[in-house]
C-alpha cells in the first residue's frame, strides 16, 4: 500500500464554461476516501473523485455540484435527480447511466462518452459536450440551451421534446435520430450539423 501513500496526481483542469483555470493536487488514497463519503452520503460537493470507479453505482439525488470527476467510471450509474452543476466530467465514462431529470447545468463533459444513457428531462444547460459520444442515448424533453454539441456523436438519439436554442452544433453527428421538428432540422442544418432522420433526408450545410 506504500504507493498509495506516496502517489500524487496533478490535474491541470481548464474548463471553458465559465471557470477560472485552475490546479487541483490530491492523493488516490484522498479520492477513496471520497468515494466512500460519497456512497455512504450521497453528497460530496466540490470533491476530486477523478478516475474513480462509480459503476453501477445507485446515487439518485446526489449532490455532486463542482465535483472533479476527470476519467470516471460511471457507467450504468443511477444518478436521477442528482446535481451535476459546475462538475468536471471530461472523458468520463456514463455509458447506459441513468441520469433522469440531472442538473448538468455548466458541466464540462468535453470527449465524455454517453452511449446509451437516459438523460430525459435532464437539464444541460450551457454544458460542454463537445467531441462526446452521445450515441444511443435517450433525451427526450432534455434542455440543451447554449449547450456545446461542436463534434459530438448524437447517431440514434431520442430528441422527441428537446430544446437545441443557440446550441453549437458544427461538425456534430444526427443521424438515425427521431424525434426532431422538421424545423429544428433545417436549423441544425444550417448551423453546420450533420443531420440524418429516421426518414434517411441527409444534409450538411
Amino acid at each position: 500500500m506504500n504507493y498509495i501513500r506516496k502517489l500524487s496526481i496533478v490535474v491541470f483542469l481548464s474548463i471553458s464554461t465559465g471557470f477560472f483555470p485552475f490546479v487541483v493536487v490530491a492523493s488516490s488514497r484522498e479520492v477513496e476516501e471520497n468515494r466512500e463519503r460519497l456512497i455512504r452520503t450521497n453528497e460530496c460537493l466540490g470533491c476530486n473523485l477523478f478516475y474513480a470507479n462509480l459503476r453501477g453505482e445507485s446515487l439518485n439525488s446526489a449532490n455532486l455540484n463542482g465535483a472533479n470527476l476527470f476519467n470516471a467510471i460511471l457507467i450504468g450509474a443511477r444518478l436521477s435527480n442528482a446535481k451535476l452543476t459546475h462538475t468536471y466530467m471530461s472523458n468520463a465514462n456514463l455509458s447506459k447511466a441513468i441520469l433522469v431529470n440531472a442538473d448538468l447545468t455548466y458541466a464540462d463533459l468535453n470527449g465524455a462518452h454517453l452511449i446509451d444513457a437516459n438523460l430525459k428531462d435532464a437539464k444541460l444547460i450551457h454544458t460542454n459536450l463537445s467531441n462526446s459520444d452521445l450515441s444511443g442515448a435517450n433525451l427526450e424533453n432534455a434542455d440543451l440551451a447554449y449547450a456545446n454539441l461542436n463534434g459530438a456523436d448524437m447517431s440514434g438519439t431520442v430528441l422527441e421534446g428537446v430544446n437545441l436554442n443557440n446550441t453549437q452544433v458544427k461538425e456534430t453527428f444526427f443521424l438515425g435520430v427521431v424525434g426532431l421538428t422538421d424545423k429544428q432540422i433545417d436549423d441544425l442544418k444550417s448551423r453546420g450539423a450533420i443531420v440524418e432522420t429516421v426518414d434517411n433526408n441527409i444534409g450538411i450545410f
